[in-house]
């Protein structure tokens, strides 16, 4: 039976996760946050504004923890974050939730992969740039 013709998935209450990011290098906790992040994600605008102590209350990790996942996420590409303001009666301007912003990842998981070619292909120009001199270093000792 596929999901489709499944009666509990009809109501639309899933999240779900896009097969490239499984693609990507990233860690348990990355993969974590990032699933959390399409959780509370507007589909609409592809917005959250989830705290880290949510987060990290929802993943059963620390705040720090929880920082350093969603630098990473940031550093990959796949999450853009902005610090907002909220405005109290009591304090006035003060800093707010970060505004998580989750890329289209078809462009991510695109860049991502190019990089990943370019990176063979330097090694491979390294490998045969070594073979060469091994090849010259060997001709030189007869």
């Amino acid at each position: 039976m596929y999901y489709k013709d499944d009666k509990r998935y009809k109501d639309g209450n899933f999240t779900l996760f896009p097969n490239e990011a499984l693609c990507m290098d990233l860690c348990m906790g990355e993969i974590a946050v990032y699933l959390y992040l399409l959780f509370c994600e507007d589909r609409k605008t592809y917005t959250c504004h989830p705290s880290m102590p949510t987060i990290a209350k929802a993943l059963g990790a620390t705040k720090p923890t929880v920082k350093k996942y969603i630098d990473m996420l940031e550093s990959k590409g796949l999450i853009y974050t902005e610090n907002t303001t909220i405005y109290t009666k009591k304090h006035g301007k003060v800093n707010g939730n970060l505004k998580f912003t989750i890329l289209p990842i078809k462009t991510v998981a695109d860049r991502y992969f190019e990089k990943q070619l370019k990176r063979q292909e330097a090694i491979l120009q390294a490998q045969e740039a070594l073979r060469k001199y091994e090849k010259k270093r060997m001709n030189g000792r007869k």
